[in-house]
C-alpha cells in the first residue's frame, strides 16, 4: 500500500476528484462573489481536451491569454439561477486566481438581482467529464441562507427555496 501511494505522489497524480465551490453575498457591493477551488492538473488536463488549449496555471501570462477559455469553462459547467432566471452571463466575471503546487483558486464577481429572492438553483458539473468519480462540494450563502451540497455525476442541479 505505502508502494502505491509513493508511486501516486512520484507521478503526482491524487486519488480524489473534487472540487469546493464558495458563494457568497457580497452586500456592499451588491454581487456575489464566487470562487471555485479545483485540482491544477485536473484543470490543465480539462482545459487541454475540451478546448485544445495549452494552459500552465503556474504561469501569469498563460492564464491571462486563457482567460476567456477558463471563463468559458466554468460558464459551460456551471449554473446559478435565482427565481428561474439564470445569472450567469456577460456579468460573470473572472478577476484573479491563485495557486499553490496542488490547487488553483479562480475568482469571480456576477452581479445580484435587486428583486427579492424565492428560490436558488445551482448546477455544478466540473470535471464530471474526466472523472466518473467527481464530486463537487458547494457552498451558499446569501442574506438569510447559508446551504451546502455536493454535486456528483449523477447529481449536477439542487434547487433551494428562500424564505
Amino acid at each position: 500500500m505505502k508502494l502505491i501511494i509513493s508511486i501516486l505522489f512520484i507521478l503526482n497524480m491524487h486519488p480524489i476528484h473534487i472540487t469546493i465551490t464558495n458563494i457568497e453575498y457580497n452586500e456592499k457591493d451588491n454581487n456575489y462573489d464566487l470562487v471555485f477551488k479545483v485540482f491544477s492538473d485536473d484543470f490543465e488536463t480539462i482545459i487541454n481536451k475540451n478546448y485544445n488549449a495549452e494552459l500552465n496555471i503556474f504561469s501569469n501570462e498563460s492564464i491571462n491569454k486563457s482567460k476567456k477559455i477558463i471563463s468559458r469553462y466554468f460558464r459551460n459547467n456551471f449554473n446559478i439561477s435565482i427565481n428561474e432566471k439564470s445569472l450567469i452571463g456577460s456579468n460573470f466575471i473572472f478577476y484573479k486566481h491563485k495557486s499553490n503546487h496542488e490547487a488553483t483558486w479562480f475568482y469571480f464577481k456576477l452581479d445580484a438581482p435587486d428583486n427579492k429572492i424565492n428560490n436558488i438553483t445551482i448546477i455544478n458539473k466540473l470535471m464530471n467529464e474526466l472523472f466518473q468519480d467527481q464530486k463537487n462540494l458547494t457552498f451558499f450563502k446569501n442574506k438569510t441562507n447559508e446551504e451546502a451540497v455536493s454535486f456528483n455525476n449523477n447529481n449536477i442541479i439542487k434547487r433551494f427555496e428562500i424564505e
